[in-house]
């Protein structure tokens, strides 16, 4: 028998009892991370849950997504694995618990990039070492039209990523997937930029960040070892023997690291050290080019 309409809750008092759900749980915007969520769960755009709010939500199946997917954010799983995409740069790619989450703060180093490569048709060679989702790279190659890209990448599963969001933006063709550490690739001398958004968080801080982030996000994308700098020593390291003189490295950093990371770059030979500031002001983005010999 179906269920009497004066008994159904709508799209409205759902909505505010995931809210109040969320707020308990601590999480920061709460009616509207409750709203996303029904968007979500019942597939409508914004001003279509505005037209049918107050209306009875009939369909239990999307009842039962809704409140399954307001459990998983109560539990600080992060949005963008909730709906399986995130926005970076203007562009979506896909996400999941493979890689870290694309965040704004990165946005920078494109904007780095383009202030250095000022021609969008210039046809560079690029590489992203610890490519993860792939957003920097795939980033890169929407705008630089005639560039090729390399995504170095140890893990299976964030390659694997990597590999579905070039599909997605139709870049399959040009860029190549390298399954190994950075340090077993060779083809440095090749290269015209090198990008990257290696692990930078101290070992012993990592359980100390938010939920949504150590219980979720791959905590080897985060570990930069005793003092978050194991990275880009290493990386640093090989580019002096290997990359080749007038390229440019450009890293993004840890909101404290800028100075040791440029001290870094200088003590290797590099050269015009550029560092820009993220949204929040702190100076996320460095780059530098290897002294031509």
């Amino acid at each position: 028998m179906a269920q009497d309409k004066a008994c159904l809750q709508t799209y409205l008092s759902l909505i505010q009892s995931g809210a109040e759900r969320l707020k308990a749980s601590q999480i920061e915007t709460p009616y509207r991370e409750a709203r996303l969520i029904m968007r979500l769960a019942a597939g409508l755009t914004y001003s279509e849950l505005i037209a049918q709010e107050l209306e009875a939500l009939e369909n239990p199946a999307i009842e039962a997504r809704y409140e399954a997917l307001i459990a998983r954010r109560a539990d600080h799983e992060p949005f963008a694995y909730l709906s399986g995409q995130q926005e970076f740069y203007g562009f979506s790619y896909l996400s999941d618990p493979r890689a870290l989450i694309p965040r704004a703060d990165s946005e920078c180093l494109i904007e780095l990039i383009e202030e250095i490569f000022p021609d969008q048709d210039q046809p560079l060679t690029v590489a992203d070492l610890g490519t993860g989702s792939g957003c920097l790279l795939i980033s890169l190659l929407n705008i630089y039209t005639k560039a090729v890209g390399i995504a170095v990448e140890k893990d299976a599963d964030a390659l694997a990523l990597a590999k579905e969001n070039s599909v997605l933006h139709r870049m399959r063709a040009r860029l190549q997937f390298c399954h190994m550490d950075w340090a077993e690739w060779t083809g440095w001398d090749q290269l015209d930029l090198i990008i990257s958004n290696p692990p930078y968080i101290k070992g012993a801080e990592i359980d100390t960040l938010p939920r949504s982030v150590r219980d979720y996000e791959p905590r080897q994308a985060l570990d930069g070892g005793a003092d978050g700098l194991e990275a880009y020593r290493e990386i640093i390291n090989l580019c002096h023997v290997s990359l080749k003189p007038g390229a440019w490295l450009v890293f993004e950093v840890g909101h404290d690291q800028s100075a040791c990371i440029s001290k870094l770059l200088e003590g290797q030979g590099f050269h015009s050290i550029r560092v820009r500031k993220d949204l929040a002001g702190h100076e996320r983005a460095v780059a530098a080019c290897k002294t031509a010999t």
